[in-house]
This record gives structure tokens, C-alpha cells and sequence, in this order.
């Protein structure tokens, strides 16, 4: 389990210095460029950049409902009575289902960013 988060936060790292990179580009074209031309480039990387930041907030509230959802259903007076009644943990599930495929439309959207920007510079 600690892999996916390590590989998740590489991902993250990953999309957020590509679009840095972009809007090191950005800055340095404009030198060349007037400004006014390359605004909605600069935005749509800012935007990316926003979304893919988001994203990893929501993954961390993802493992939050996740690690809820556990404790929940790890009920050691199971063991000891099966008459026990199991928890209900349907709105920790809800919101992993909510949150997991909001992760993965921001990351979606924010990697859709870069082609985006590259497609509004004025070359």
C-alpha cells in the first residue's frame, strides 16, 4: 500500500514540473513574444497546475475514508460474538467512490492542460 502512495505522490511531482517546465517556457518566450499573446497559455498551465494539486488533496482525503472505512469494519467484539451487528460504513464507502473519481478527473484534466497550452502558443 505504500507503493501506491509513493508512486502517487511521483505522479504528482511528475504532471506539477511539467507544467513548472511550461511556464518556464512561457517566460522565456516572453522576451520574443508580446505577453497579451501568451496569457492563455500561461492560464491554461496555471490551470493544470491548480487541478493537479487538487487532485492530491483529494487523494489524501481518499486514504482518510479509506483508513475510516477499516477501522469501521475491524471490529474485534465480532470475534468474540457473531451476533454482533456489522457496521454500516456506507457513507466512508460513498465518499472513497466520490473522492477516487474526483482524484482521477482533476489528474485527467490537469495532464489535458498541457497539450491545451502548447496548442494556444503563437508559433
Amino acid at each position: 500500500m505504500d507503493q501506491v502512495g509513493q508512486y502517487g505522490r511521483w505522479l504528482i511531482a511528475t504532471v506539477a514540473a511539467a507544467h513548472f517546465g511550461g511556464l518556464v517556457l512561457v517566460a522565456q518566450l516572453a522576451e520574443r513574444l508580446p505577453t497579451a499573446d501568451l496569457r492563455s497559455t500561461m492560464w491554461c498551465l496555471i490551470a493544470g497546475l491548480v487541478a493537479i494539486f487538487i487532485s492530491g488533496l483529494v487523494t489524501y482525503y481518499n486514504w482518510g475514508y479509506s483508513g475510516r472505512f477499516f477501522a469501521l469494519h475491524t471490529n474485534v467484539r465480532l470475534l468474540i460474538d457473531p451476533g454482533e451487528p456489522l457496521p454500516n460504513g456506507s457513507r466512508e464507502l460513498k465518499m472513497m467512490t466520490v473522492t477516487q473519481f474526483a482524484a482521477i478527473g482533476l489528474g485527467v484534466a490537469s495532464v489535458a492542460f498541457i497539450p491545451l497550452a502548447a496548442w494556444q502558443l503563437p508559433l
